[in-house]
């Protein structure tokens, strides 16, 4: 996803903690991809729901994270 031409340092911390909770998000979904084959074969469903969600999360939080980025006045 691209920033917004700025460095994420130079945002306020919640911003950043939102930033932070999308890529957190985004690794486990990818981590259960890569490393959980073990579980996936006992519980399919369990596992590809968990992943799901997780990459609708990361997903809302990152857009979440560039709109804070973009729009100043959204910093409630």
């Amino acid at each position: 996803m691209c920033l917004s031409r700025r460095n994420i340092r130079d945002l306020d911390a919640k911003t950043r903690r939102i930033w932070a909770a999308g890529n957190l998000c985004l690794f486990t979904s990818l981590a259960f991809t890569l490393f959980g084959e073990g579980t996936r074969r006992n519980h399919l469903a369990l596992v590809d729901g968990l992943r799901g969600f997780l990459i609708g999360l990361a997903l809302v939080f990152l857009v979440w994270s560039t709109r804070r980025m973009r729009n100043p006045s959204a910093r409630v």
